[in-house]
């Protein structure tokens, strides 16, 4: 997949790319094909509580853009 994704050839990747850097293309690879190489960590609602509490408490600023 990635020889095919670079144009590299295969003995290029398995002799002279550091397998470092290898992991690092194939993993950027992945992400590019919208493949999540882990799961998605479910956040405790225990924490967006208090979070959503304490941005709703903070003051607004009508010059703020966003």
């Amino acid at each position: 997949m990635l020889a095919k994704a670079t144009g590299w050839s295969e003995s290029f990747i398995l002799w002279e790319l550091p397998l470092a850097r290898l992991i690092a293309y194939e993993h950027a690879n992945l992400r590019a094909n919208d493949v999540w190489t882990v799961r998605r960590a479910e956040i405790d609602t225990a924490v967006l509580k208090p979070l959503r509490a304490f941005f709703d408490s903070a003051p607004q600023d009508d010059d703020d853009p966003l």
